[in-house]
């Protein structure tokens, strides 16, 4: 049996989503700004548990838990059949979290974000860990090296996060800043 993130669970996550929004517009009365990047972040991490968690496959005839232990990699940069693209598309997975993060929570040092960047690889390998020792059977490697590169990805969305927010001080004047809503929204993060 094959579990997909698909139908059922796509609308219970709409649905979940609609609800938070008119929970947070009208009862919490949050900022617009707000509420579109909080709406953007719910997407990306449903998209992220999609494609790191799903399908979940539960094969009665192959339950075994050694089969799920032989594929875990604890070694950094050991097994690394498809390094590079693997590498990559680790990286360019975990950016948008790093940054979309500073637009609904606010990150007020360094050590902020690489706890972030720490958690949310920890989280994701962990949970596939979790869900192929449950079911006894994982199509997926648990490796350390995702780990690694999602860091990196979390870090570098972070980054640009960061240096889009120095180009709008550096060459936006504070009446700039001022006026608008938006730029200042961004200013508080």
């Amino acid at each position: 049996m094959r579990i997909y993130f698909d139908g059922p669970y796509i609308i219970m996550a709409g649905v979940i989503l609609i609800l938070t929004l008119v929970f947070m517009i009208y009862k919490l009365k949050t900022n617009s700004y707000f509420t579109v990047f909080f709406a953007l972040f719910y997407i990306y991490i449903c998209l992220l548990i999609k494609y790191t968690q799903f399908p979940i496959v539960y094969i009665p005839e192959f339950v075994e838990s050694h089969s799920v232990i032989s594929r875990i990699n604890f070694i950094p940069f050991n097994k690394m059949t498809h390094a590079p693209m693997n590498a990559f598309l680790n990286v360019v997975m975990t950016m948008p979290f790093g940054f979309l993060l500073p637009f609904v929570k606010r990150i007020n040092s360094k050590k902020t974000i690489v706890i972030w960047a720490i958690v949310l690889p920890l989280l994701l390998e962990g949970l596939q860990l979790t869900m192929g020792m449950l079911t006894g059977y994982t199509e997926r490697i648990i490796d350390i090296n995702d780990v690694i590169f999602n860091f990196i990805g979390v870090i570098f969305g972070f980054s640009i996060f960061k240096g889009i927010v120095s180009l709008l001080n550096n060459f936006s004047s504070e009446k700039e800043w001022t006026k608008s809503s938006f730029f200042h929204f961004i200013k508080q993060r």
